[in-house]
């Protein structure tokens, strides 16, 4: 059973939004942890959090290295 919901959580921060979008677009599901946003992929295996704070930068590019190469292993358009 798939976790999460196809909705981005209000609390995710506006510099998040185009990766969670293209996220949501692909498949990914989305469920609120207490600081950071948990990002499950179609598959059910993949996952990846971002962070409630806009900030860490590091983060960001995990994130989006994380969702690129599942689109990579999964021929999936990355949209973004």
């Amino acid at each position: 059973m798939p976790r999460g919901g196809a909705e981005i959580p209000s609390s995710l921060k506006k510099e998040w939004r185009k990766l969670a979008e293209a996220m949501r677009v692909a498949g990914w599901r989305f469920e609120q942890g207490s600081r950071h946003v948990k990002a499950f992929a179609p598959d059910g295996v993949a996952w990846t959090t971002l962070p409630g704070t806009p900030s860490d930068t590091a983060a960001w590019r995990n994130a989006r290295a994380a969702f690129r190469r599942w689109c990579r292993d999964n021929a999936v358009d990355q949209g973004i």
